[in-house]
């Protein structure tokens, strides 16, 4: 007589795998900020604080509206572009978690968008240091350092999330989640 009990094969599951969660929601919380901030930009713009902001004295002798439309004509346009744009990061990541296969395309994409930003930003910084006049090298150490300790934990980020996405389990995800 045997005392061994027959331990039934793991049943199929469709769950997707920890990575595309984690990723799909740092994009749903980035895509929230975004979108917060384009539509509470636009109904400051809009509604109120721009005109009585820029009747302060000390401002350029010309009129609020004279002085909005030449420094910040195109603010409505840069607002309804963020709004735009993090919508549509809304929708791509909300799909993600579906397990949609053009999804995990498109947040790729912006992974590899955000590297090429960050990278450039932190050059844009090391550039801007480099050509500070300040004499005390401590200064010029610290701000330097800022720009690199952005770039590596901002770049390890997006580089772990391009390599988690290409992984054969998250791949194999897609290809059996619903198109």
């Amino acid at each position: 007589m045997s005392s061994a009990v027959a331990i039934p094969p793991p049943a199929p599951t469709d769950e997707r795998p920890r990575a595309v969660t984690v990723i799909g929601w740092v994009w749903i919380v980035y895509a929230a900020v975004k979108l917060f901030g384009g539509v509470w930009g636009l109904l400051v713009w809009r509604l109120g604080g721009v005109h009585d902001f820029l009747a302060k004295p000390g401002l350029p002798a010309m009129s609020p509206m004279t002085y909005f439309e030449k420094y910040l004509g195109g603010f409505g346009i840069a607002v309804g572009a963020q709004i735009i744009f993090a919508s549509a990061v809304l929708a791509a990541a909300s799909a993600l978690l579906r397990l949609r296969p053009w999804a995990r395309t498109a947040i790729e994409i912006l992974c590899w968008l955000g590297l090429c930003y960050v990278t450039l930003f932190a050059l844009g910084w090391l550039w801007a240091w480099r050509l500070t006049s300040l004499d005390a090298s401590r200064q010029r150490f610290v701000g330097l350092s800022i720009a690199l300790g952005v770039l590596v934990v901002l770049a390890l980020a997006f580089v772990s999330m391009i390599r988690a996405l290409r992984r054969e389990e998250v791949r194999g995800a897609f290809r059996g989640g619903a198109a």
